[in-house]
């Protein structure tokens, strides 16, 4: 609802436009009324409206000084004069001004006010559009650092006159930290970064957004304050909010940096690097965070004066049963790359070797690699965002490849068994006939069956069954898609039959098990 307010120093003339249509149906709300001018500046500065009706013949303050007060405050609003008589002087004034409109009151009725609402709705809505676009681009050349004088930015941004500080906060969403696991799809849809004049905490006046690639910044413009401190907690304080909103719109989680406060507007160009440059280090800190720059400095190596590592070698092969002494292995190891500062070349190597250790533990046990996990949406990344989180991680992957390599022990199968496995796993979803795969390995199809189930115990077709059905479910858990469009993701071409199969080893059907997971009813 776009938001109204009505001045005019005789009562009945306030009520009779404001019962003159149903405001709420053209998409309007009176939210003040006000037969003093003065009295209506304070209610402005209070309830911000978009659209304001003005008698121009009013003690203390006219409508034209009323608007011209109201228009140096630089928000965007709209302003109708309303006068008992029409008066050529006044109406020019009005248009020099940027007055939207000068009505005349005997002429207003309930069909004209409701065509002049329409085409006030119109404008405004045409006018935030390009706004938008606009100050998109100003604040990607305020923060490119291209000059621009401060007055300049300034006025396009629509900040009103006044003593004001600007602080600069930078967003991200948050990313697990091996580049392998991550999801281009999720995350950000560049919504959420919009606060209303009542959403913002105390101390800031107001806040701009631009959408940079994959950052988002907000520019604070923060009000007069009486101590550090409560800047800081108004600062923080939008932060979370920011968080709260973002959540709302966006799948996935945000961390947001804040700079130090700048007396220019031009001068938050100089923080725009060091923030963008301080992300690279999340994975000290962790997922959905609200940091000051200045808090994160001095842990921040860059100059690249620690060593890149690795130093001490891990063992050959962990012992994957111990996951106690396996997860302190990994985190006195990792440690080393966290102080006394944040190593992060050295986290990098370390996590490297540590995932290739995993990596060959899986390979030599006929397991599928992670990646492969992780495009069936089967891997648990949910611990990969923080350096504390890590070592965990890490020896709860072991202890599952362990689980996976003792149900299915591909490591003592005969190569022929192994590199059918190794098949399987990677064509599951083309349509694979028994003798597809005898060919690839350059064998008979009969003997291929034989020696299959001699090692295994089970047929070719019930391992491909499997193996569709697994990737089926992570697919499911995600939701991204329809029940026949994983059908034909995992090499089913009926996605009737795919249903009876999924049933079939489940116990669910492929709807009920996207809607409430494992635990739903099977449906009839």
């Amino acid at each position: 609802m776009l938001k109204v307010m009505i001045v005019d120093d005789e009562i009945l003339a306030v009520e009779d436009l404001a019962q003159l249509l149903p405001w709420e149906r053209y998409g309007f709300e009176i939210v003040a009324t006000a037969t003093h001018s003065l009295k209506a500046l304070d209610l402005y500065r209070e309830c911000q409206p978009d659209l304001i009706f003005v008698d121009i013949r009013m003690p203390v303050l006219d409508g034209l000084a009323f608007s011209r007060k109201v228009l140096a405050r630089g928000n965007p609003v709209k302003i109708v004069l309303l006068t008992a008589y029409k008066d050529f002087e006044y109406a020019k004034q009005a248009l020099e001004l940027g007055v939207s409109k000068y009505l005349v009151k005997h002429e207003l009725d309930g069909e004209s006010l409701a065509k002049e609402l329409r085409r006030i709705k119109a404008e405004i809505e045409d006018e935030e559009r390009a706004r938008v676009i606009l100050k998109q681009e100003l604040i990607k050349q305020l923060l490119s650092g291209e000059k621009m004088a401060d007055s300049v930015a300034r006025k396009a941004l629509r900040i009103p006159e006044g003593t004001f500080h600007y602080a600069l906060l930078l967003i991200r969403s948050d990313q697990p930290f091996f580049p392998e696991f991550r999801d281009e799809k999720a995350g950000w849809a560049g919504s959420g970064l919009e606060l209303g004049p009542e959403e913002l905490p105390a101390g800031i006046h107001r806040c701009e957004s631009a959408m940079l690639d994959s950052l988002g910044a907000v520019v604070a413009v923060l009000s007069p304050v009486h101590s550090q401190s409560e800047l800081r907690g108004g600062l923080c304080g939008l932060g979370i909010r920011l968080q709260a909103r973002l959540r709302e719109g966006n799948s996935g989680s945000f961390s947001i940096l804040i700079s130090r406060t700048s007396p220019d507007l031009t001068g938050l160009a100089a923080w725009f690097q060091p923030l963008a440059q301080a992300f690279q280090y999340a994975v000290f800190w962790g997922r959905e965070r609200v940091c000051y720059l200045d808090d994160l400095l001095p842990w921040i190596d860059h100059a690249g004066l620690q060593p890149q590592m690795p130093g001490p070698e891990p063992p050959a092969m962990p012992d994957v049963a111990d996951r106690d002494t396996l997860r302190r292995t990994v985190a006195a190891d990792l440690e080393r790359a966290c102080r006394p500062r944040w190593n992060l070349p050295g986290l990098t190597a370390l996590c490297r070797r540590w995932l290739n250790l995993l990596q060959e533990y899986r390979a030599a046990h006929g397991l599928p690699p992670l990646t492969e996990l992780h495009r069936r949406g089967l891997l648990d990344v949910g611990e990969c965002y923080c350096s504390a989180d890590l070592p965990e991680w890490f020896a709860a992957r072991f202890q599952e490849a362990a689980r996976d390599a003792e149900r299915h022990p591909a490591g003592r199968y005969s190569r022929r068994v192994q590199q059918a496995v190794a098949y399987l796993q990677q064509h599951y979803r083309e349509d694979i006939a028994i003798e597809t795969v005898a060919r690839a390995l350059g064998i008979s199809g009969v003997y291929l069956s034989q020696l299959f189930k001699k090692e295994t115990g089970r047929t070719l077709v019930e391992y491909l069954t499997d193996c569709r059905i697994a990737a089926a479910k992570g697919l499911l858990q995600r939701g991204e898609h329809k029940v026949h469009e994983v059908a034909k993701l995992v090499g089913y071409k009926s996605s009737q039959y795919f249903s009876q199969v999924f049933h079939k080893v489940t116990g669910v059907f492929p709807l009920d098990y996207k809607e409430g997971g494992n635990a739903g009813a099977p449906r009839d």
